[in-house]
């Protein structure tokens, strides 16, 4: 399965480990929601691809994050560049010091950790091992910019027309079976919600997305909230987007000192 939901600053966590102090963090429930009796129609799916092929080249954004588990809780500052179907990159700030600088490729994530003065590079197929499930880039890029996560439009799909639009879609692939659920708004087609269940790893993704704005013509939200469930352990990430901007160019580079070396 070729998605996640923790992009570039998530796995940056990696790095920050060390600096990061054991919090008591407060329960967290992912919500639970039945999907009701659906009928047969087309127009919320075509809402959905529109939204999913937005036009853009370029991404700048700065973002403060917040990721909870049962064990701790971190707030980070990530200043974050993405150019389409290319690269992500990004600097993640821990008490406003630079710790970690990550890159995302179609096919691998490097990070350098200047805080232990190391890098890893890793294959995006191997962080399968460390999250339960594989990673493309354009899922990566669905995840930063607010889009539909992993929709397919030549694919079956279900809806349900009320006060909010529904769309249910179940994919296969690799012997497993993600499950998809978007809401959208009624009144501006905006995408307010969309969860990802993958039975056969008992892995859930719920995302909650907040006010939406037109900024640089893109519809844009103001940051989202996400609730991630794997078996039985659950955790929480949040973004809250600052100062952003589409397809002015960004320069994305990743420079490894020469004396560090390989992150354990």
């Amino acid at each position: 399965m070729k998605l996640h939901w923790v992009f570039l600053c998530f796995l940056a966590l990696f790095g920050l480990n060390s600096c990061a102090k054991p919090v008591v963090s407060p329960t967290i429930t992912a919500p639970i929601e039945e999907f009701d009796t659906t009928i047969q129609r087309v127009k919320t799916s075509f809402l959905l691809d529109s939204l999913q092929h937005q036009p853009w080249k370029y991404f700048s954004s700065k973002i403060d994050v917040n990721y909870a588990n049962e064990e701790k809780s971190v707030n980070l500052k990530a200043n974050v560049k993405a150019t389409k179907d290319s690269a992500s990159f990004a600097i993640v700030s821990f008490l406003n010091i630079p710790a970690v600088l990550a890159m995302a490729s179609k096919d691998s994530v490097m990070y350098v950790d200047k805080l232990n003065q190391c890098f890893k590079k890793k294959n995006l197929e191997d962080l399968a091992s460390l999250f339960g499930i594989s990673l493309s880039l354009t899922n990566l890029e669905e995840l930063l910019i607010a889009l539909p996560i992993g929709f397919n439009i030549d694919a079956p799909c279900e809806e349900t027309h009320g006060d909010t639009l529904w769309v249910q879609q179940t994919l296969k692939e690799n012997n497993k079976t993600r499950n998809h659920r978007y809401a959208l708004s009624k009144t501006d087609h905006k995408l307010l919600f969309q969860s990802i269940h993958v039975p056969e790893d008992e892995i859930k993704l719920f995302i909650t997305y907040q006010d939406h704005s037109v900024v640089s013509g893109f519809n844009f939200p103001t940051g989202f909230s996400a609730t991630i469930a794997i078996r039985d352990q659950i955790s929480s990430l949040s973004f809250t987007y600052g100062k952003t901007v589409f397809n002015t160019p960004q320069l994305l580079e990743l420079n490894i000192p020469d004396d560090y070396e390989n992150c354990p």
